[in-house]
């Protein structure tokens, strides 16, 4: 096996490196597919909001007040103690 040294080695990779080109741009078609993605994600994601927004709005069961007006009823809250029904 033939030895090599460090300079040696140094300068065959320096010689590459120079010879090394590459676009500045990604072709065409991984843009194009990048672009379906992100967009397919987006539309995935509102979707899903819009879903479980919608789940959490008909979970709630609407509370209707004496004067015939129908008032959403919100959660309890945890600070103060709820009264006995």
């Amino acid at each position: 096996m033939m030895k090599v040294s460090e300079p040696e080695i140094r300068e065959l990779l320096q010689q590459r490196a120079s010879q090394f080109s590459m676009a500045h741009q990604l072709p065409p078609d991984i843009l194009r597919m990048a672009r379906r993605r992100r967009s397919r994600a987006v539309v995935l994601t509102g979707a899903a909001v819009l879903a479980i927004g919608a789940l959490g709005a008909l979970s709630v069961p609407p509370q209707v007040l004496p004067s015939g007006v129908t008032v959403p009823r919100s959660a309890p809250r945890r600070d103060r103690p709820q009264p006995a029904p």
